[in-house]
């Protein structure tokens, strides 16, 4: 094995883990089950599914004003680059299942309702 590999292994970890060190993702919040949760669950769901897109907007924010930074300062990096679209994906990717787990729950607990 080339005695390379390992070190642009570290490095491009470094890079990548350094582009995003002051970004942070948000964490995706459990939801009540429409199935059976009262008003006040679901309430508290809804509450929990606005946070984390408020705080996924904060988040590719942050992303956004670190990839204009290191460009800025004439540090562009195809890792860093590559790790914070990445990282972008993937709150997005986890913000749109939440949005279709929230529509799933809130119309069985409104099915309820309905009767």
């Amino acid at each position: 094995m080339n005695k390379l590999t390992p070190l642009l292994a570290c490095y491009a970890l470094a890079v990548s883990s350094f582009a995003l060190a002051e970004c942070n993702p948000p964490s995706v919040p459990a939801l009540a089950d429409g199935a059976t949760a009262d008003m006040s669950a679901m309430a508290k769901s809804q509450q929990d599914v606005k946070s984390f897109q408020a705080d996924a907007a904060a988040f590719y924010q942050c992303i956004n004003q670190e990839g204009e930074k290191d460009a800025e300062d004439g540090e562009v990096l195809d890792e860093a680059n590559v790790a914070r679209d990445d990282a972008y994906n993937s709150v997005l990717a986890e913000e749109t299942a939440l949005a279709e787990s929230w529509n799933t729950e809130i119309g069985k607990y409104k099915s309820r309702q309905v009767k």
